[in-house]
Parts: C-alpha cells; structure tokens; sequence
C-alpha cells in the first residue's frame, strides 16, 4: 500500500510542475503580449505642401491651437489622453503648424478616413511620425474613451 502511495505521490508531484511550468509560460506570454508585442505600427507624413491660413500670428503655439481645432475643449482632451498617446498628438500638430508672420499648415497624410495604420512607407522629402500600437495601449485608450461618455 505504501508503494502505491509514494508512486500516486510521485506522479502528482509531476504533475504539477508541468502545470506550474505552462501557467508560468502562458503568464510570461500574456506580459510579454501586454507590454511589448506590436500590434500596428501606426505612421502618418507631413509633407512638405504648405496651407497659408493668413491668420496672424506671433508664436508656433498659436498655430498649433488653431491647428488643434482652436477649441479649449479639443486641446483639453488631448491633455487627458494617456502619456505616450498625448506626445505623439502634440509631436504631430508642432510639426505640421508652425508660423512665419502667418500661421502655415503642413498636409498631414495617414490621418484621413481608411487610411489611419494603412501607410507604409512616407515618401521622399516628407517627415514620418511613427507610433508602435501595443496592447496596453489599447487598454488605455479604452479607457479613456469609456471615461469620456
């Protein structure tokens, strides 16, 4: 009887180490997924097609609102998006706005309807913004869109 104990002992010792071993692996992936895996690479161009809006200016800042939809409410919900969203954002519209006595708008390419994720490459002469779209980031941006109604 004792034999048969210390063998049924043995075998579930064994058994679960090989389950420890795959809930180890599956939570190690589920992290790795989480924090580091691509989802999308995300890229959009400005090009070198400037837009004259001949709205005086006298700092990139002012261009940069007005390029941000000029309303307290868009630049205040850019604000609250996560951390690494929100300096991709203000990285864009620094680029694309900028002022010259006027305020100028650089042609932003990726932005527009089916084409968001789906450029590949920028062409020659204009300036890529990139952003590498992970899982958590989707958390994140979920949850912000939730907070927002």
């Amino acid at each position: 009887m004792g034999k048969v104990l210390s063998g049924v002992w043995k075998f579930f010792k064994v058994l679960l180490i090989i389950i420890g071993v795959i809930t180890l692996l599956i939570v190690a992936g589920g992290v790795y997924f989480y924090n580091f895996y691509t989802l999308k690479d995300v890229k959009v161009c400005i090009t070198n097609n400037v837009n004259d809006t001949r709205i005086a200016c006298s700092t990139n800042g002012e261009c940069a609102r007005l390029f941000a939809g000029s309303s307290e409410d868009i630049i205040s919900q850019i604000d609250k998006m996560p951390p690494i969203l929100r300096s991709k954002i203000k990285e864009l519209v620094s680029t694309a706005a900028y002022c010259e006595e006027t305020c100028k708008v650089r042609e932003v390419r990726g932005l527009g309807e089916g084409e968001l994720g789906n450029i590949k490459a920028c062409n020659v002469g204009e300036q890529e913004i990139s952003y590498k779209l992970k899982a958590k980031d989707i958390v994140q941006i979920a949850k912000f869109a939730k907070s927002q109604g």
